[in-house]
């Protein structure tokens, strides 16, 4: 999604917070942490013409709101993290 971006941070910027981005990724896996990457999903509300960000201060929206903790939820019935009733 850096393309709706480049002209806004510039492609110097993007390619650090993806390689930034990566690295935390990979040493959540490495450590066996429990971290969420929202980036996916993001893309995909994108994509879907969703407004995840306000245009003026790049802070999500209500809809990104409601993307990140559908991402939480399903994250967390998935993996198991709340003790039964």
């Amino acid at each position: 999604m850096g393309e709706l971006l480049i002209d806004i941070l510039g492609q110097e910027y993007l390619d650090g917070a993806a390689d930034s981005r990566r690295l935390l990724v990979n040493l959540c896996a490495e450590r066996g942490w429990h971290c969420l990457d929202a980036t996916p999903a993001f893309q995909e509300a994108i994509r879907a013409g969703e407004p995840i960000y306000y245009a003026q201060d790049f802070h999500l929206d209500a809809s990104g709101n409601q993307v990140l903790a559908q991402i939480v939820n399903d994250y967390i019935v998935e993996n198991q993290l709340l003790p039964p009733h």
